[in-house]
């Protein structure tokens, strides 16, 4: 019947969010999450870590596939505007090439963050990873990508579901405002609530046990004047591996005499 239109397109956009969370992802979104991913291996200033690397990765291919999917759905309504389709077939071919591109791509990224990573470690006089490092980025971050991309859509259906609520029960002048500041409530609890607080431990946790390691060669220094020193108020136990890094390599009275010569005059600060 004619007045059980809406209530049926309505429950079908219902039945088709609910299984978007776990569904088939999209074509332009994959193909997107798999150049920010590859490109998130490729070295920057700063040496990183798998368990580092892992994140970044993850978090490149969740924005990667939510820009790709955002342009995807805007080309394709411009093509039906035009009454143009791509056709069944181009898309399950090219779903094939990109499952293919993808095992490629996390097979040869292992290899390849290794090279990238050694020859920057190289350079800065540290240890190298180890081809077990780059197996760990390879398998994990792809995995942890997928995870916030569920999480996203799961978002994405609540809002939805939020707006459709709002929509049915409350008049349209005051819809629109109540929709946006929904969404606006929601980012906030998120973003500052549970994201942050849920990625600061995860860094903590990660780091917070190589924090209290000394490097080989590091000693508490003897000088009165230098933080973890016998003397010093600042214990040697306190300082973080940074810390004890700075003051053991401090310069010494000894080494200022021989850069300033045997009669320079020292005075203490």
């Amino acid at each position: 019947m004619w007045w059980l239109a809406p209530m049926q397109n309505s429950e079908k956009a219902v039945a088709a969010e609910r299984r978007g969370a776990l569904g088939t992802p999209t074509l332009s979104g994959s193909l997107l999450a798999l150049l920010f991913w590859w490109q998130s291996l490729t070295p920057t200033l700063i040496p990183r870590s798998w368990q580092m690397q892992t994140g970044i990765g993850a978090i490149c291919l969740a924005i990667g596939y939510g820009i790709g999917t955002l342009g995807g759905r805007g080309a394709h309504r411009f093509l039906k505007w035009r009454r143009h389709s791509p056709g069944n077939v181009i898309g399950r071919r090219g779903c094939i090439v990109l499952s293919a591109a993808w095992l490629v791509a996390i097979v040869l990224g292992a290899t390849r963050w290794l090279g990238w990573q050694n020859e920057q470690r190289s350079f800065m006089g540290m240890a190298p990873v180890i081809w077990l490092d780059g197996v760990l980025i390879s398998a994990l971050s792809p995995f942890a990508g997928v995870l916030l991309v569920v999480v996203g859509r799961v978002i994405a259906q609540g809002v939805a579901a939020g707006k459709r609520f709002i929509q049915a029960n409350v008049p349209t002048i005051v819809s629109v405002p109540a929709t946006a500041l929904l969404v606006v409530v929601i980012g906030i609890a998120l973003g500052r609530g549970i994201a942050l607080r849920a990625l600061t431990a995860a860094v903590n946790s990660v780091n917070a046990s190589r924090n209290e390691e000394t490097d080989v060669g590091i000693v508490a220094p003897k000088s009165s004047t230098v933080s973890g020193s016998p003397a010093s108020l600042v214990a040697w136990d306190t300082l973080g591996r940074m810390g004890r890094d700075f003051v053991a390599t401090a310069t010494s009275a000894q080494e200022l005499k021989m850069f300033h010569g045997v009669d320079a005059e020292l005075v203490a600060q």
